[in-house]
């Protein structure tokens, strides 16, 4: 697994394709943390659908891109979450998921079989403020 990963990193330089997609999935978040401004903004709305991230997914793919790295306000609470990462698993990507962590134990069962790293966030240890 580690020698093919390193092989398609060598092969995507090679080509100069991009090494990751990365894009916040959403503009919504279950915190309130003080220092983030994120919260502070209503969402707007337009956030992108899920037909328009599998084009991203599959455009990005195209190019070699080899990792999608999905964040957001908190990905956690977009519903669809875990068929974006099939999708992107389904494109050859190694998937990467940067969360705040509060949702995730819910969420394990459908979100492992498409992650290869997560990332959680510890700036915030208390529910609220």
């Amino acid at each position: 697994m580690k020698l093919g990963l390193v092989k398609q990193i060598l092969m995507g330089r090679i080509r100069g394709a991009p090494l990751v997609l990365c894009h916040s999935i959403n503009s919504e978040c279950n915190l309130r943390c003080k220092f983030c401004p994120f919260w502070r903004r209503p969402g707007s709305g337009d956030e992108l659908l899920f037909e328009e991230i599998k084009a991203l997914i599959d455009q990005a793919a195209a190019l070699g891109t080899i990792v999608y790295n999905v964040w957001g306000v908190e990905p956690l609470l977009r519903e669809d979450l875990s068929e974006c990462l099939s999708h992107a698993k389904q494109r050859g990507m190694n998937n990467f998921l940067i969360t705040n962590g509060m949702l995730l134990e819910e969420q394990t069962d459908a979100l492992a079989p498409y992650l290869d790293h997560l990332a959680i966030s510890i700036d915030r240890i208390e529910e609220t403020y």
